[in-house]
């Protein structure tokens, strides 16, 4: 039976998610047709002149300098008019100035986005992440009352109804009257979830979701990140922000309190313990004062691994938080010059008031001893308001070593631990 890999893609570069990144994807998969969602007047601009172009027909051409005779297939319906688009990117931007959640469900979509790629874009749990992002539009709507606005999103959404529709009647259609053995289809992840519904429905096509292989999902022959096999590794960190792996890899506070609180680089971390890096819950004003664990692992990841450390923080054997140490030219302006900042610290919320952050501080003064023993200085900065966390860094050691300053929620204090004798 003829197979047709699905890959959900967005139309712009973002983070990891790059024309070379679904190229390597497409050498993966091999495929003798590419579908596109495209329609039959675009080929042209975007394959054969050229005059335009995005991440995929990028992606597609380098493909097609290796593998020319690959047949393009396009098979979307013609593109809205141009008003269409002015309006619902209207309609966004109100509910964006209207909803604080909904401009945090954007901001972390778009982290994740960054960090993971298509590896996140091929996973379900962008399925819920968008559903979340979709419920919260309606809701808006709710609150606005705009009846010109409601009737934005409903042609948005019928006419995407349409597309889908057309994009599968069309593939089936080709794969009726041509043979070949495998093809890809590429199309844009919010189409994701309602697609695979449809699926459900052509049994004479083998519709894969993720593109196959023989290769193990471990640590050392898989990048979560990057890399061919990136959408293969994600499978864990998706199952763990699901629940399918908190149950076995996240025991109750109770039965670990004496256990060890060792950190650990994340680059040498398990795919199953990036997963439950990723999946740490901490308190609404907790991810303000921290910010999320996606932008986090951003900055370690595309820092020099000497001047940016991100740590997982273990208790035994399970991950239950997260923090980043700076140095060099990644140190902030307010740091005394040599020292180390301490930056993005986060417990997770199942194990908070434990005095677990108060013993990670004791295991990043071990850290620096082993592996950056010249650093005489730990500094740090934390809100006024973040009044538990001024009282641990006291508790720790921890003193005011310069005024105050205003920052972006609050007042923001500056506080250092000196090993030696500056």
């Amino acid at each position: 039976m003829r197979c047709v890999t699905l890959v959900f893609t967005v139309h712009e570069e973002l983070g990891v998610a790059t024309a070379t990144e679904l190229h390597g994807i497409l050498n993966h998969i091999q495929p003798e047709v590419v579908f596109l969602e495209a329609p039959a007047a675009a080929l042209d601009d975007f394959y054969v002149s050229r005059k335009r172009r995005n991440l995929e027909s990028d992606a597609v051409n380098l493909f097609l300098e290796a593998h020319p005779r690959t047949t393009l297939v396009p098979v979307d319906l013609p593109t809205p008019v141009r008003e269409f688009f002015e309006d619902h990117a209207q309609l966004c931007m109100r509910i964006r100035a209207e909803s604080p959640e909904y401009r945090q469900l954007m901001r972390i979509d778009r982290d994740r986005q960054k960090v993971y790629g298509f590896a996140y874009l091929n996973s379900d749990y962008c399925d819920e992440h968008w559903t979340e992002l979709r419920e919260e539009i309606l809701r808006g709507l709710d609150r606005i009352g705009d009846l010109r606005l409601t009737g934005i999103q409903e042609e948005w959404d019928r006419t995407n109804e349409l597309r889908e529709l057309e994009m599968l009647a069309n593939v089936r259609r080709f794969c009726q009257e041509n043979h070949f053995e495998n093809a890809a289809l590429l199309v844009g992840a919010g189409h994701r979830r309602s697609l695979t519904k449809k699926l459900r429905a052509q049994s004479e096509i083998n519709w894969c979701l993720t593109p196959r292989s023989s290769r193990p999902a471990t640590a050392g022959s898989v990048s979560l990140v990057r890399g061919t096999w990136c959408i293969i590794a994600y499978q864990a960190y998706a199952a763990c922000l699901r629940g399918r792996l908190n149950s076995n890899v996240r025991p109750h506070t109770h039965a670990m309190s004496h256990a060890d609180v060792s950190l650990r680089a994340w680059q040498s971390l398990t795919l199953e313990e990036q997963a439950q890096v990723l999946a740490l819950k901490v308190d609404d004003q907790q991810l303000e004062y921290a910010g999320t664990v996606e932008r986090t692992i951003e900055t370690c990841t595309s820092s020099h691994a000497n001047e940016v450390a991100g740590l997982a923080i273990l208790l035994g054997e399970t991950v239950v938080g997260f923090l980043v140490l700076r140095r060099g030219s990644k140190l902030p302006d307010w740091a005394p010059l040599g020292s180390v900042a301490l930056a993005g610290m986060r417990i997770d919320r199942t194990h908070q008031g434990t005095g677990l952050g108060r013993r990670a501080l004791i295991a990043v003064d071990a850290w620096l001893s082993n592996n950056w023993p010249e650093v005489e200085t730990l500094a740090l900065s934390v809100d006024a308001e973040n009044l538990a966390g001024r009282a641990a860094y006291r508790n720790a050691g921890f003193s005011e070593f310069m005024e105050p300053r205003p920052g972006r929620i609050g007042t923001v204090h500056f506080l250092a631990k000196h090993f030696r004798s500056p």
